[in-house]
């Protein structure tokens, strides 16, 4: 994982993962975050994430998409393709899409 700064856009700390290791951070518009590089072959990411929420200052609309995903020149033509996706499409069209594939593959298991 990195930690990045927004001006100039470069990171600023890497936290390697290991089993075990928590991450604690402010979640906001700035907190810019990630996995530049894609798990390794026969390797998969795991993550538990939780948010801790406070009583918003403004009603937020919910129908607006929250992340902003972030391209770089160290990721794959197909990792800034899903991220150019990512940033187009609808949250609930990516969510609805994952629940059907969840879907085939535990009929797949039966």
């Amino acid at each position: 994982m990195e930690l990045w700064q927004k001006n100039p856009t470069r990171p600023v700390r890497k936290i390697v993962p290991r089993f075990g290791r928590s991450v604690l951070m402010l979640q906001s518009p700035d907190s810019w975050h990630g996995h530049p590089q894609a798990a390794r072959t026969g390797y998969l990411r795991r993550t538990l994430i939780t948010y801790f929420y406070t009583a918003p200052k403004i009603k937020a609309d919910r129908t607006e998409q929250s992340t902003i995903y972030l391209s770089n020149s160290r990721q794959s033509t197909m990792q800034r393709a899903e991220i150019f996706v990512r940033n187009i499409i609808p949250h609930f069209v990516i969510d609805t899409a994952r629940w059907v594939r969840h879907r085939k593959r535990k009929q797949n298991f039966r």
